[in-house]
C-alpha cells in the first residue's frame, strides 16, 4: 500500500527553494530592465546574465527529469500500487546537482545560450567547463560533495519531523497495537513509510490516509471514512496483522501489505519488485528507529 506521494514536502523542499531563488533572480533582472534591448554592458553584468541563464536551464532540466521519473514509475509493475513513499532523501539533491553540472557542460543544452543571447542582445555564451566523467559513477549517479550536503543530518531532520507528526497518534497506535497483537513500532514504521504521518495523503494509485489504504481494502475492512485516523490506523493495523499471520513472518507480511498477497503467493515469497524490496527494508529501518527511541 505504499505510493508515489503527491505534495510531500521533504522530497523536493531543497529543490523548490533553489528553483524559487533562481526565478526570483530572473524576475529581478527583468525588473531592473536588463532583459531587453541591445546595449553594451560590463563584463560583471554579463557574468550575472550567464549565471541566470544557466540556472534557468538547470531548473528546466531538473523539472524534466522529475517528470520522466514520474512517468516511468507509473508504468512499472502489474500490481495495483507498487510505488513506495517518495524518493530517497538525497535523490532530489542528486538530480539538482546533475542538472547544474549538465548546464555547465560547454554551452549547456542550448536553452541557456538562447536566453543569454536574449538578455545581452545577441552575445554568445562562453563555455565554462568540460564534462568531468570522474564526477559520476558507472550508473550515471552524481557523486555529491558530502562536505556540502550532510546526508546524516538531512535524514535526522526528516525522521524527526515524521516522529513529531506521529506523536499525535500515539494513543491510537497503541490501541490498535493492543487490539491486533502488534508491536506499536511496526505500525509507526508502516505509517512513516506510507504517508510520513499525513492523514490526508493520497497516492497516485488512490491509496489514502495514514496507512495508505485502497478503497477496495477499506470496504473489506468496514472502514467508512478512510481519512479518519482512528478508522485508518485500526483498519490498516488489522490488515497488516492478517498479512503477517497469513505468511508467517514480518518481511513477507510487509511485502504483502505493499504489493498484495497475490504477488507473495505467485512468487513464493517477497516478489522481485525493486519497489517492494526497498519498501520492506525501509519499514524495517523505521521499526529499528522507533524501537530505539522508545
Amino acid at each position: 500500500m505504499s505510493f508515489d506521494m503527491m505534495n510531500i514536502d521533504t522530497k523536493s523542499q531543497a529543490n523548490d527553494s533553489m528553483n524559487n531563488a533562481r526565478m526570483a533572480r530572473f524576475a529581478k533582472l527583468a525588473g531592473e530592465g536588463k532583459i531587453v534591448g541591445k546595449r553594451e554592458m560590463p563584463m560583471a553584468e554579463k557574468a550575472q546574465m550567464a549565471e541566470a541563464a544557466r540556472g534557468f536551464e538547470a531548473m528546466f532540466l531538473n523539472m524534466l527529469m522529475k517528470e520522466m521519473k514520474s512517468s516511468v514509475k507509473s508504468l512499472e509493475g502489474d500490481k495495483e500500487n507498487l510505488t513506495t513513499f517518495g524518493a530517497e532523501t538525497l535523490e532530489g539533491y542528486n538530480d539538482m546537482a546533475f542538472a547544474d553540472e549538465m548546464s555547465k557542460v560547454g554551452k549547456g543544452m542550448g536553452i541557456a545560450e538562447l536566453i543569454f543571447k536574449q538578455l545581452t542582445g545577441g552575445d554568445e555564451l562562453n563555455s565554462i567547463t568540460k564534462f568531468d566523467s570522474t564526477a559520476f559513477d558507472p550508473q550515471g549517479s552524481l557523486k555529491l560533495d558530502m562536505n556540502n550536503i550532510n546526508s546524516e543530518k538531512i535524514n535526522q531532520n526528516y525522521n524527526s519531523k515524521v516522529s513529531e507528526r506521529l506523536s499525535q497518534y500515539n494513543d491510537l497506535i497503541n490501541n490498535a497495537a493492543s487490539s491486533n497483537g502488534l508491536n506499536p513500532s511496526i505500525i509507526k514504521a508502516v505509517i512513516a513509510a506510507e504517508s510520513a504521518g499525513k492523514e490526508n495523503a493520497v497516492s497516485s494509485a488512490g491509496a489514502k490516509g495514514l496507512m495508505q489504504i485502497m478503497d477496495g481494502t477499506a470496504k473489506e475492512l468496514g472502514i467508512e471514512n478512510v481519512f479518519n485516523p482512528i478508522e485508518n490506523i485500526q483498519g490498516g493495523s488489522k490488515y497488516l496483522k492478517n498479512m503477517i499471520d497469513k505468511f508467517g513472518n514480518i518481511d513477507e507480511g510487509l511485502a504483502a501489505y505493499n504489493a498484495g498477497a497475490a504477488n507473495i503467493d505467485k512468487y513464493g515469497g517477497i516478489p522481485p519488485f525493486p519497489e517492494t524490496q526497498s519498501y520492506v527494508k525501509k519499514v524495517k529501518k523505521y521499526i529499528q528507529m522507533f524501537e530505539t527511541s522508545e
